[in-house]
């Protein structure tokens, strides 16, 4: 995220569990980095919180996506995630698979070595997740 600062207090937020404040600061920065990393990271924990776990699924693979494309993230002038965020996600993602029943598709998750082709996996099963590259 462009506003490093900006995201700790969000993630501050979300370790408090403050819903309504999480809703206000997320949407006030949509507009602008609807479609940063770091953003669609904080968005599924969102999502997670509201019970929606289909579309946190969605925000986490779409997040882990946009972190590997380093010409999208150049062009639309974010910083990919760091490791620790990264890492994070993976655990979100591993736990949202458990809460569907998911469990070859929880434990892929939290191992490295398998990361990279769940997500091409993921992203072959879910073709609306693209991103546009225009």
């Amino acid at each position: 995220m462009k506003n490093k600062e900006k995201f700790k207090k969000i993630e501050r937020l979300i370790d408090e569990e403050q819903i309504s404040k999480l809703r206000i600061e997320m949407t006030s920065l949509r507009k602008e980095l609807s479609i940063d990393p770091d953003y669609l990271y904080l968005m599924s924990n969102l999502l997670h919180f509201d019970q929606r776990i289909y579309q946190a699924i969605d925000a986490l693979v779409l997040s882990i996506n946009v972190n590997m494309d380093d010409i999208f993230l150049n062009k639309n002038n974010y910083t990919k995630s760091d490791n620790e965020i990264t890492d994070k996600k993976f655990k979100l993602l591993s736990k949202l698979f458990s809460k569907i029943g998911h469990k070859e598709l929880s434990d892929k998750a939290l191992i490295k070595h398998e990361q990279a082709s769940l997500i091409s996996f993921l992203l072959k099963k879910m073709p609306g997740l693209k991103i546009k590259k225009n």
